[in-house]
């Protein structure tokens, strides 16, 4: 793999974050840490699918997006 086969990501303001996720119930703060991070993996997936090499179309209908 060369170089730019690599994507670096750099995420800065979490410890902003923490504090006031702190001090909410668990069940709101993981039902809104969730919803944030769909909307961001909305996007990566829309961007893997449409990069994704086309021959039926079903290998790019098929990413998905779940959370546990």
């Amino acid at each position: 793999m060369a170089a730019s086969d690599y994507v670096e990501v750099r995420v800065t303001g979490l410890d902003d974050l923490q504090e006031p996720l702190a001090e909410l119930p668990p069940k709101v703060a993981k039902k809104n840490l969730r919803a944030s991070l769909k909307v961001g993996a909305e996007v990566i997936r829309k961007a893997w699918a449409a990069a994704f090499p086309r021959k039926t179309g079903f290998e790019a209908d098929h990413f998905d997006i779940r959370t546990s």
